[in-house]
């Protein structure tokens, strides 16, 4: 799911959209619903998929979960989301996600979000899009979690939902670890 920053930050992408129906779709729905649009449609995609070659594929809602499906020889497939701004600011989603199987996010992405004030700068300086004025976004490693953010780390953890942080600035790392302490229940991850 994109987030908002994208079309504003991407100048190219507000005139592709205007000949790509299915970019001016993902770009004008509520980060929330589309979402819920993706989960959707894997869960369609694992239906069809197992009633052309049998049961193969099941989607994994957690650890032991994986482990069954893999014992049964079959794929298990993690759900996982890119962003806090899936969430579009309501924990309530956060359930609704994790009963739909995700149990993993990558709380920051491309762009601050309701989580987090900064993310990882990952778009090399030299990139042509850069060199045209896109990805100005400022980097600031000294900056964290906002304090909904903070709820939304402990609530992840309470659910059993890995934190992923990946893209996450050093003191958003920190403070993720900080808050989940030294309880080896509570699932921490990424790069």
């Amino acid at each position: 799911v994109l987030e908002r920053g994208w079309l504003s930050d991407v100048w190219p992408l507000q005139y592709a959209r205007k000949f790509l129906p299915t970019l001016d779709h993902v770009v004008s729905e509520e980060p929330d619903d589309m979402t819920r649009e993706y989960l959707n449609h894997l869960v369609y995609v694992v239906r069809e998929t197992n009633a052309r070659r049998g049961p193969v594929v099941e989607i994994a809602k957690s650890y032991a979960e994986m482990e069954r499906i893999h014992a049964e020889g079959k794929i298990a497939i993690i759900h996982t989301i890119e962003g806090a701004h899936s969430l579009n600011g309501n924990l309530d989603n956060l359930d609704d996600f994790h009963r739909r199987g995700v149990s993993a996010m990558i709380v920051p992405h491309m762009y601050p979000n309701e989580a987090c004030y900064s993310c990882a700068n990952a778009i090399p300086e030299d990139t042509i899009l850069r060199k045209i004025g896109c990805f100005q976004q400022t980097f600031c490693p000294d900056k964290g979690l906002t304090p909904w953010g903070r709820e939304l780390i402990d609530k992840m953890l309470d659910i059993g939902m890995i934190v992923d942080m990946t893209h996450g600035t050093p003191t958003f790392r920190r403070e993720v670890l900080d808050i989940a302490g030294d309880d080896r229940e509570r699932p921490v991850g990424g790069e």
